[in-house]
């Protein structure tokens, strides 16, 4: 990738909320540092029944979570997120050193199909 379209990605993250929520929120092997170089503003949870809460706020353009959290299943949390009324456009652009963009990118193109009202381009 070039710079110039390197600088374009890196431009363009900085204007997109991260909802992130991993089973040990202080774990420091998790990609918290990362997103928070990389993203505008990122919110660390480690409560699915709060991130849930957060996320109905509109606030947040990417939600990445782990499976095994605290107060509901990640399962679950994407299950009331396909639920929630309301017009959801995303935007995906990945960086090809990405190790789990492709997770991602599915979980969103999932929610699409799931959730008429949730865009994934």
């Amino acid at each position: 990738m070039d710079i110039e379209k390197s600088n374009e990605i890196t431009k363009f993250a900085k204007k997109i909320n991260l909802l992130y929520i991993v089973k040990d929120k202080n774990n420091k092997n998790n990609n918290l540092n990362f997103f928070e170089i990389f993203f505008n503003k990122v919110t660390c949870l480690d409560d699915g029944i709060k991130a849930l809460k957060k996320f109905s706020k509109r606030k947040y353009s990417i939600v990445i979570t782990d499976i095994d959290i605290l107060g509901i299943s990640g399962f679950d949390l994407i299950e009331n997120i396909k639920n929630i009324q309301g017009e959801y456009n995303f935007e995906t652009y990945i960086s090809l050193t990405c190790h789990n963009c492709p997770d991602v990118v599915q979980a969103l193109n999932v929610l699409s199909v799931l959730n008429k009202n949730i865009r994934h381009t």
